[in-house]
C-alpha cells in the first residue's frame, strides 16, 4: 500500500496519527517538567488536561496494535511470539528509564545529596522491570504505582490490555466488541461521575483501579475504530487536518474546566474521531519528514522523561545550585535535553537493540519482521 500518509514495505505507516503521538509525548513531558522543576505548580500547571494524553495513547494503541497483529493472530500467530514481539518492542526502553532513576537514586548519597529507601528501591525495580505495581510497603514513594518512573503505570494497563486482545481476538465479533465498548464506556461514566469528578487516575494506589477503567475503554474502541476503517476508511483529508487535530489537542490540555463531562466527551468521542479521520490525513515533504521524527522520539520521550529530570535534579543539587531560583531555566533546558535524549536514544540504543533481540528472540524462520516503530 503506497499513497500519501502512508508507508508501504510491508507495514502501514500513519504519518499523521504518528505526528499527534509526538505531540502529545511533549506535551505530557511538558506537564510534568512545569510540576517537577518548580516553574509551576500542579493547581496552576498552564496545561491542566494533559492527562488526557493517556486515553489517547490507549485509544491509538488499539487501533495500531490491530491494524498490526490482527491478521498474524486469527492466522496463526502464537501468543507467546506476540509477547517476545511486545518485549522486544517495549522493554529496552522501559528497563533503561528504571535504570535511570535508580542511578540517580545511588549518586545522591555519593554526590552528598540525602536520599533514603535505597533498598526499597532496588525492590520497586525489580518489580517495575516485569511491569508490577510496587506494594506500598515496598514503595519508597508509597502513594505512586510506579515510584520509579510515574509514567509507566499507563504502560502495564496497557500491556495488560494488549494480552487480553491477543488470547481472545478470536472471540471478538465486531458486534461482541461494540457491545464491550458501550459497557466499558458506560462503567467509565459511572465511575468518573461518582469518583473524583475527572479522568485524571491511574498513577496512585487509590485511584490505579481507574487507569484499567481508562484502558478498557480506550484500546476497544481503538480496536473497534481499526474495524470500522477497514470497512470504510476516511476520505482523504489535506494537511491542514493535523495542524486542525494538533490544535483541538493543545485547546482539550489548556482547558481549565472543572467538569467531568468535558473529559469524558473527549474520550469518548473527540479521540476515536481523531484516530479514525487521523488515517486519512495525507502529507508530503517537510510535514511528512517532521512527523515521522515525532514519531520516532514519541516513546523513548514518554519512558524516559521522568526519570531524566530526577537524575538532572540529583546531579544540580550536588552542584549546590537552587532549584527554585533557576526553576524556569531548568524548565526549558530541562524540556530541550528531554526531547534531544529521546531522539538520540531512539536511534543509537533502541532501534539497534530491538533489531538485536529481534534476531535472537523471535521465532526462527518467520518471515514477519518486527515493527521498528512505537506503534506496534
Amino acid at each position: 500500500m503506497t499513497k500519501d500518509g502512508l508507508q508501504g514495505s510491508g507495514q502501514t505507516f500513519f504519518f499523521a496519527l504518528e505526528g499527534l503521538r509526538g505531540l502529545v509525548a511533549i506535551m505530557v513531558m511538558i506537564m510534568h517538567y512545569a510540576i517537577s522543576s518548580g516553574f509551576n505548580t500542579e493547581a496552576t500547571v498552564f496545561i491542566p488536561r494533559t492527562y488526557l494524553a493517556v486515553d489517547f495513547f490507549f485509544v491509538l494503541s488499539g487501533f495500531i496494535i490491530a491494524h498490526a497483529y490482527e491478521r498474524r493472530l486469527l492466522t496463526g500467530m502464537s501468543l507467546p511470539d506476540f509477547v517476545l514481539r511486545r518485549v522486544v518492542r517495549l522493554w529496552p526502553l522501559l528497563i533503561l528509564s528504571l535504570s535511570l532513576t535508580l542511578t540517580a537514586i545511588f549518586l545522591a548519597p555519593l554526590l552528598n545529596v540525602e536520599h533514603s529507601k535505597r533498598s526499597l528501591s532496588i525492590a520497586s525495580f525489580l518489580l517495575s522491570v516485569f511491569l508490577l505495581p510496587t506494594p506500598e510497603a515496598l514503595a519508597p514513594l508509597p502513594p505512586l504505582v510506579f515510584p520509579l518512573n510515574v509514567p509507566a503505570w499507563s504502560l502495564s494497563v496497557e500491556v495488560g490490555a494488549n494480552l487480553a486482545y491477543a488470547a481472545l481476538v478470536s472471540l471478538l465479533a465486531t458486534r461482541r466488541l461494540g457491545l464491550f465498548v458501550i459497557a466499558s464506556a458506560l462503567m467509565l461514566v459511572v465511575a468518573t461521575s461518582l469518583g473524583s469528578g475527572d479522568l485524571n487516575s491511574g498513577g496512585m494506589w487509590h485511584n490505579y483501579g481507574g487507569g484499567w477503567l481508562r484502558v478498557c475503554w480506550g484500546f476497544s474502541a481503538g480496536l473497534l475504530v481499526y474495524r470500522l476503517w477497514l470497512r470504510r476508511p476516511p476520505k482523504p483529508l489535506p494537511p491542514m487536518a493535523l495542524y486542525a487535530l494538533g490544535l483541538g489537542f493543545v485547546g482539550i490540555s489548556v482547558a481549565k474546566v472543572e467538569s467531568a463531562a468535558f473529559d469524558l466527551v473527549a474520550v469518548i468521542v473527540l479521540f476515536p474521531l481523531a484516530v479514525y479521520f487521523g488515517t486519512g490525513i495525507q502529507l508530503s515533504g517537510f510535514s511528512k519528514a517532521l512527523v515521522k521524527q515525532l514519531g520516532h522520539l514519541s516513546y523513548s520521550l514518554y519512558i524516559t522523561h521522568i526519570p531524566l529530570i530526577i537524575l538532572i535534579k540529583v546531579i544540580l543539587l550536588a552542584a549546590h545550585i537552587d532549584l527554585a531560583r533557576n526553576a524556569l531555566a531548568i524548565f526549558l533546558l530541562g524540556s530541550l535535553l528531554a526531547i534531544a535524549f529521546a531522539w538520540v536514544l531512539d536511534m543509537i540504543y533502541d532501534k539497534p537493540v530491538r533489531a538485536w533481540l529481534s534476531r535472537r528472540l523471535l521465532v526462527r524462520g518467520s518471515r514477519i519482521n518486527i515493527p521498528v516503530r512505537a506503534d506496534a
